[in-house]
């Protein structure tokens, strides 16, 4: 259940012949409540009948505020298209868990904390400078070149201590009972962080005619990190205008992506529903620890390196006639170096390293991999306008995709002698196939009159979700599947109505093997089209 509520301001005025102030900005809030896991009655670790008799659905309240604001000021002179901007926002996020209990604080636990809260910040300010210059080629040389800065931040607010302290109780069958709030014990101290770091960028871009059906560009940018030094990244872009209705097209470039604030800083415990071998799916307090932690680094974490890319792409549009155009591009990247979610760590020495932290598993972010993406898009548009006054218009799109991982991937010597892998069977089915490597939509738009129907189908190929087995036996591929959605509209001059279907076929995922379901966790947690089934709606909109 969410609720809304968004407010924004746009406007420019003049300030002069040929300049303008300008500023846009708003703020938004969103209110929203997702369940966990249901905790039936009997599972006495996390649980007290005295409190829960039937056992509970625990809930996670989130409260999302989002504030951004731009001020600048644009125009010419002397030739020169020039902008300057101050940019600002900020996002907070608070966790409320309610409908739950810290089984370790005994039947007298209370059922709702406030377990912390996350908050984004970023400063930016910005120069642009661009003008075109008569060089003897085909066309005037477009010259652009400017200068940026930029400032974020990353806070972690701890929780109220009952949300993830340990109270020492004993579960009512004499185990030990699980610390924390249910579904989510909230941040400690230990968690909490205030982060922050500079940038300061620039940049200088040339494109141009170099002949009459040839067009060339070429780009880079400096960056300056406070914690993560220097770079210098470049473009090269191609265009040929091989006839009136075929363009080719291509471009080389190289990227580069410091570590978020959060991937560096982020920790917290959750439950995770890990299928372990010869236990099926299982609740695991799962804690997510910065890699400069003490625990982290007991585990073999490293500090988080920047990824580097090289990118590549190539295609063409063609122009069949004035209701058709067809376009097919390739598309070739290598991430170095690429931060993901290490795998999560388990077993009896990883328990005993986390008793007191309130987790019995582990993870935490990691320059584990090398990968290469490659892959292929293609797109078709036809639109017409028939004698009776009604349009019609019809996409048509393919994508194939796919991901391998480059090399070895190596354990460090710490997680090795703890009995786990850096990056496990799990991980690396959700990078290589977890997505499917094929998808295709069609899209209609008919409309007659104040009548207007939309019609959208997309296919989704198979993919696949491995588990922790090695021999595989546990391994799923789900097939492929087509979804339909459907929506009639009635306009009339400044309200419109409408009614629509998704999902017209009911369609579902496959269910997981039934041997992995014992927690009722019947789909994959991780599908392409959803597992809600059918949706109804009507809506209305007003235009002032």
């Amino acid at each position: 259940e969410t609720t809304d509520y968004l407010t924004f301001v746009n406007f420019q005025v003049p300030a002069g012949d040929a300049s303008f102030v300008y500023a846009f900005g708003g703020y938004s809030q969103r209110d929203g409540v997702a369940p966990g896991f249901y905790r039936r009655a009997l599972q006495f670790t996390q649980n007290w009948p005295q409190i829960y008799p039937i056992g509970f659905l625990p809930l996670i309240n989130t409260g999302i505020g989002d504030s951004s604001g731009t001020l600048g000021a644009r125009g010419t002179r002397s030739d020169w298209n020039w902008d300057v901007s101050l940019q600002g926002g900020r996002n907070s996020m608070d966790f409320n868990i309610t409908n739950t209990l810290n089984a370790s604080l005994g039947p007298t636990s209370k059922t709702e904390f406030y377990a912390g809260t996350f908050v984004g910040d970023q400063v930016l300010g910005n120069l642009d400078l661009s003008r075109e210059f008569e060089v003897g080629l085909a066309g005037p040389l477009n010259v652009a070149f400017g200068a940026e800065f930029r400032r974020e931040g990353y806070q972690i607010k701890a929780g109220e201590p009952d949300s993830y302290r340990d109270g020492g109780v004993k579960a009512s069958n004499g185990a030990t009972a699980v610390p924390g709030a249910q579904v989510f014990p909230g941040f400690r101290p230990s968690n909490a962080v205030d982060a922050s770091r500079s940038n300061t960028a620039l940049y200088a871009d040339f494109e141009g005619d170099v002949a009459t059906r040839v067009r060339m560009g070429a780009a880079g940018r400096f960056e300056h990190y406070s914690d993560f030094g220097n770079t210098l990244d470049g473009k090269f872009t191609l265009r040929i205008q091989a006839s009136e209705k075929l363009v080719l097209r291509g471009a080389i470039s190289s990227g580069f992506r410091a570590p978020s604030l959060a991937q560096s800083n982020f920790s917290a415990v959750s439950t995770n529903f890990i299928n372990l071998p010869g236990q099926g799916t299982v609740p695991v307090e799962v804690g997510t620890f910065a890699v400069a932690s003490p625990v982290a680094r007991a585990l073999g974490a490293t500090d988080l390196k920047p990824e580097n890319t090289v990118q590549l792409t190539g295609g063409f549009a063609l122009t069949l006639s004035k209701s058709l155009d067809f376009t097919a591009d390739y598309y070739n990247v290598k991430i170095d170096d690429r931060i993901v979610f290490s795998g999560n760590f388990t077993g009896g020495a990883i328990t005993a390293l986390l008793a007191p932290l309130g987790a019995t598993g582990a993870r935490f972010f990691t320059n584990a991999i090398n990968t290469r993406t490659s892959g292929v898009d293609l797109a078709a548009n036809y639109r017409t306008t028939m004698s009776n006054g009604s349009t019609f218009r019809l996409f048509a799109g393919y994508n194939y995709n796919q991901t391998k991982i480059q090399g070895e991937v190596t354990t460090p010597p710490q997680l090795t002698g703890l009995g786990n892998v850096l990056f496990d069977r799990v991980e690396r089915g959700r990078i290589e196939c977890g997505q499917p490597q094929n998808q295709a939509r069609i899209i209609g738009d008919f409309g007659k009159g104040r009548f207007g129907l939309n019609a959208n189908v997309g296919y989704y190929g198979s993919f696949c979700v491995k588990q922790l087995l090695a021999s595989g036996a546990d391994d799923q591929v789900f097939p492929s599947a087509w979804v339909a959605d459907l929506e009639l509209a009635y306009r009339l001059e400044k309200v419109t109505f409408g009614v629509g279907v998704q999902n017209l076929t009911d369609a579902y995922p496959d269910q997981v093997l039934a041997r992995l379901n014992t927690q009722g966790v019947r789909y994959p947690t991780t599908n392409t089209f959803g597992l809600n089934g059918r949706f109804l709606y009507a809506k209305a909109s007003l235009r002032f």
